[in-house]
């Protein structure tokens, strides 16, 4: 009876056999690869965060600076309405407006606020949120939300009745030396809640020059 012996296991055919220095090759490109991509990676976040910076500007009275948030236009100085600031997105209904009026000796900023929110009463505001003390560049402040329903535009969708929009609005309100400034949020629902962070950066980068 004849012998059948296996072939070593490094000599069967079929099997690639790598050596240690191909391994290692393999490694080093491998790595080589995977740090490209961490630094394309890197600058595209890079990118992105450079556009999405807010922009600094000085308000048309020049009594303060905030910031323009990512997305918003700034439209201050093609504002004719005797308005401070103005920051939109006009597409999506967004808007924030800066205004002040003489506050005639009256500095008791809740005072302010409650004769404003009844304002508010009367262009049809409800689901108003509870007058809120802060704080704006340091100076006292008011706060408070409510919601208005805007009537748009008729459409087929609606047989012939016209479009109800709800809107949602933020005022704070803020007592500087003789004036009071009022600073309002508002827009469509939907796009009022996704870019309200936007608000919030107006609100904190608030400085007082003077």
């Amino acid at each position: 009876m004849s012998e059948h012996r296996m072939a070593p296991r490094s000599s069967r055919p079929g099997r690639k056999v790598t050596s240690p220095a191909g391994t290692a090759l393999r490694v080093s490109v491998l790595v080589a690869m995977l740090c490209a991509v961490a630094v394309a990676v890197a600058v595209v976040v890079a990118a992105a965060v450079a556009l999405a910076a807010p922009k600094t500007v000085t308000s048309g009275d020049g009594m303060f600076t905030t910031v323009v948030p990512a997305g918003f236009t700034d439209l201050s100085s093609q504002e004719d309405a005797g308005l401070d600031y103005l920051a939109a997105i006009p597409k999506q209904g967004l808007q924030i407006t800066v205004f002040a009026r003489a506050s005639r000796g009256v500095t008791d900023v809740k005072a302010i606020a409650q004769k404003l929110r009844k304002q508010d009463r009367s262009i049809d505001g409800h689901g108003f949120s509870p007058i809120r003390l802060m704080k704006l560049g340091g100076r006292p402040a008011a706060s408070w939300t409510f919601m208005v329903t805007m009537v748009g535009s008729y459409s087929s969708a609606s047989k012939g009745k016209p479009k109800r929009i709800l809107t949602r609005w933020r005022r704070v309100v803020v007592v500087h030396g003789f004036l009071f400034y009022t600073i309002t949020y508002s827009g469509p629902a939907k796009p009022y809640e996704v870019h309200a962070p936007g608000f919030a950066q107006v609100l904190e980068a608030w400085r007082w020059t003077s």
